[in-house]
């Protein structure tokens, strides 16, 4: 499993078309800030704070019942070698 960031960037609008998601990397914090200033470091090792991240995993049936069959509920990208994920990345890539 990978392993979670302690800083990251919150607040920036800014899409990375390349690795698919938003701008993140607190050292990209003092470029982003100007056109972003709702921009802010976000630091996990604060009291209150997390790095846990969502990845619980979820099967939904077609009635919205969370329960052990069904379909997945979101793209976990926990297998790199997945080609359902790497193929809806490169799709993603050409938006």
């Amino acid at each position: 499993m990978r392993r979670r960031a302690e800083t990251f960037v919150r607040g920036v609008i800014s899409c990375d078309k390349k690795n698919v998601g938003w701008v993140w990397e607190a050292n990209q914090f003092d470029r982003l800030r100007p056109d972003n200033p709702s921009a802010r470091i976000f630091d996990t090792r604060e009291d209150g704070q997390s790095n846990a991240g969502h990845d619980r995993r979820g099967w939904v049936d077609d009635g919205g019942k969370v329960g052990p069959k069904g379909k997945k509920s979101r793209l976990a990208r926990d297998d790199p070698d997945d080609p359902v994920v790497e193929a809806l990345l490169e799709y993603l890539k050409m938006l």
